[in-house]
C-alpha cells in the first residue's frame, strides 16, 4: 500500500515539473544516492543519471516546475498533528551592561572549558 501511494505521489510531482522532468528526476535520485555530493557535476557521475554531465545543468535551467501546485501536493502529504509541539528558546542572553539590577539575572551558560563557572550575569 505504501509503495503504491509513493508511486502515485511521485507521478503527481512528475506531472508538475514542466520540461526536462526526466533529467530532473534522475538528478533527484542521484542526490539521494550520492553520499555528500560536493557539486552538481558529481551528481551527473552517478549511475542513476543516464545522461551526459552537461545535461544536469541544462535540466535545471530548463525545468520550470509549477511551484504552487507542488506546494499543495507537499502540504497534502503532511500528516495531521494530534498534539501540537510548542517550542520555546530559553537561551541565556548576556547583559553585563544592564542599567538596573532588575534587568540582570544569573543564567546557566555552558562552557567547554572546565575552569570557567557555568553561571554568568545575563
Amino acid at each position: 500500500m505504501k509503495l503504491k501511494r509513493l508511486r502515485e505521489f511521485s507521478q503527481k510531482v512528475y506531472n508538475q515539473m514542466g520540461t526536462a522532468k526526466d533529467a530532473v528526476f534522475e538528478l533527484m535520485d542521484a542526490a539521494i544516492l550520492t553520499l555528500r555530493p560536493s557539486c552538481l557535476a558529481e551528481l551527473s557521475l552517478s549511475s542513476v543519471f543516464r545522461r551526459e554531465w552537461h545535461s544536469a545543468y541544462e535540466a535545471l535551467s530548463d525545468c520550470r516546475p509549477h511551484w504552487s501546485n507542488l506546494l499543495k501536493l507537499f502540504i497534502l502529504e503532511i500528516p495531521p498533528i494530534i498534539h501540537p509541539i510548542l517550542v520555546a528558546d530559553h537561551s541565556p542572553y548576556s547583559l553585563p551592561d544592564a542599567v538596573t539590577l532588575t534587568e540582570k539575572t544569573y543564567e546557566y551558560q555552558a562552557s567547554s572549558v572546565s575552569v570557567n563557572p557555568p553561571v554568568g550575569v545575563g
